[in-house]
C-alpha cells in the first residue's frame, strides 16, 4: 500500500512496527536540501513530522523497535 502521496522523496524506511501499524521513513517533505523523521500510519493517515531543526536527520532503531538512536547534522 501506498502511504504517502506528493512531489517529495522518502529516503529511507528506517522500521515498521506492525503491531502499532505504523511506519517510520526519512524524506524530504517540506525541503529537498533537509531530510526529516516521519510516522504515519499503515493506512496512510496522521503523517507526523518527528523532527523540528532544519538539516539531515536519521534514526536507527533497535531489533525491539523500542527505541531509536536519532542522529543529526546541519552541514
Amino acid at each position: 500500500n501506498q502511504v504517502t502521496e506528493g512531489e517529495w522523496i522518502v529516503e529511507n524506511l528506517e522500521h515498521v512496527d506492525e503491531s502499532g501499524s505504523t511506519v517510520y521513513f526519512t524524506g524530504t517533505e517540506e525541503d529537498v536540501t533537509e531530510r526529516h523523521l516521519y510516522r504515519v500510519n499503515l493506512d496512510g493517515n496522521q503523517l507526523t513530522r518527528l523532527t523540528e531543526e532544519s538539516g539531515a536527520h536519521t534514526a536507527d532503531f533497535s531489533a525491539s523497535g523500542l527505541y531509536y538512536i536519532h542522529s543529526y547534522s546541519d552541514v
